[in-house]
């Protein structure tokens, strides 16, 4: 049996980890790229090596690991920073997402990734969703469930490509500015 693959993106804040949660509610098997790219970063895991080799000793902690605050500070204030890290674990993601799909046929699998554009993962999609909210809205939550002040909240999406880039690739866009009842409606129509 063939499985749907669905593209799921949206920048932060937008409550793309919300339709996630619903999607696998619902039976879907979800491939996080953000899961992906913590597990590849651990210790002893080749995206932590190849991290290693391009950044300074700071931005790791003593035992080893990688200080994942410290370098999103500084990522996220620094372009040319930040395509170097991505630029050394995009390949490695892609890689270990390609495996990940292979080895799952679930009848919906879903590839959960805020770069799905960015790492070329919309390639490997059927259809791409992208869950839209206003700008004031994603900062305030980012705000909330990272417990960052608004100057970070706005560099993070400041780095993030914006969605009228996003809507281009979109075969489905979901409103997020409203309640979650009203969010979860648009997936059950889609679905």
């Amino acid at each position: 049996m063939n499985n749907r693959i669905i593209g799921l993106m949206g920048n932060s804040g937008s409550g793309k980890s919300t339709v996630a949660d619903y999607l696998k509610a619902k039976s879907a098997y979800i491939i996080d790229a953000d899961e992906v790219s913590h597990r590849i970063c651990e210790v002893g895991q080749p995206g932590l090596a190849a991290v290693k080799e391009r950044f300074d000793p700071y931005f790791f902690n003593e035992d080893g690991s990688l200080n994942r605050r410290r370098m999103g500070r500084f990522v996220f204030a620094n372009k040319a920073e930040l395509r170097k890290l991505e630029d050394v674990l995009h390949p490695i993601i892609l890689q270990e997402v390609k495996r990940e799909l292979k080895e799952h046929k679930e009848s919906i699998v879903v590839i959960d990734c805020a770069l799905l554009i960015k790492t070329n993962l919309y390639l490997l999609a059927d259809e791409v969703w992208l869950v839209k909210a206003e700008t004031d809205t994603k900062i305030e939550r980012i705000c909330g469930r990272d417990h960052i002040p608004y100057d970070q909240a706005l560099n993070r999406l400041r780095n993030q490509m914006p969605d009228s880039e996003m809507l281009r690739y979109a075969d489905v866009v979901l409103m997020n500015d409203g309640s979650k009842e009203m969010l979860l409606e648009q997936v059950d129509e889609y679905l």
